[in-house]
C-alpha cells in the first residue's frame, strides 16, 4: 500500500483521480517493493 499519493478531487462528485506523473511514480515504488520480495508493505509517497 502506498500512502499520501497526491490526488485531484472532483468538486462535483468527490471522486479522486491521480495524474499520470504520480501514478507512474506509485507504480515504480510498487515494482521496486515487489522486486525486493515484499507482498504487503506500507510506503509513503514522496515526489522526486
Amino acid at each position: 500500500m502506498i500512502e499520501q499519493i497526491p490526488a485531484l478531487v472532483c468538486a462535483q462528485c468527490g471522486e479522486a483521480s491521480i495524474d499520470h506523473e504520480n501514478a507512474q511514480k506509485a507504480y515504480e515504488i510498487g515494482e521496486r517493493e515487489v522486486a525486493r520480495g515484499m507482498s504487503l508493505e506500507f510506503c509513503k509517497f514522496q515526489a522526486a
